[in-house]
């Protein structure tokens, strides 16, 4: 059972994503973890997702430890139903 909230994107996702590899936002999204990329690119200039590990070539990665993290201490939103 998952105690953590955030957790269950993480176990859903439809790749096994390594710890310690760098992905891209797209890479991401690709994998299934629950969220787009264009939600971690815009969260990203509003302070709400961590700084990129790694920026060569001019593009944004994260070890996917870094991605864990951050989908955990994230607010989810759920819709009320009536």
């Amino acid at each position: 059972m998952i105690s953590e909230p955030g957790l269950e994107l993480l176990h859903t996702s439809a790749v096994e994503l390594e710890p310690r590899r760098l992905y891209t936002a797209q890479q991401l999204e690709d994998a299934g973890i629950g969220i787009e990329a264009g939600t971690i690119r815009a969260d990203l200039t509003r302070g709400r997702w961590p700084e990129p590990d790694d920026t060569e070539g001019g593009v944004n990665r994260w070890y996917y430890a870094t991605v864990t993290t951050a989908l955990t201490t994230r607010r989810s939103y759920r819709q009320t139903q009536d």
